[in-house]
């Protein structure tokens, strides 16, 4: 598993990035969203159910048009 700095490192090259939301705090979410809409890439969030829907919210405000939450 990637440490939240190697997935941020890996977000600012643009990339398209699947992440187990599971494994991370909201607040780490939200940093990994707001790099990789800051370089145009796009964040799918997989195992979102330990998440509130007001922390995807959070998440997902951070860069709307960049993120996929799979609630599956």
């Amino acid at each position: 598993m990637k440490t939240t700095t190697e997935i941020l490192n890996l977000a600012s090259t643009g990339v398209n990035l699947i992440v187990d939301a599971s494994y991370k705090t909201t607040i780490e979410l939200m940093n990994i969203a707001g790099m990789v809409a800051k370089h145009k890439g796009h964040l799918t969030l997989i195992n979102c159910n330990n998440k509130t829907t007001l922390e995807l919210m959070k998440i997902a405000h951070t860069a709307p048009a960049n993120i996929t939450i799979d609630l599956s």
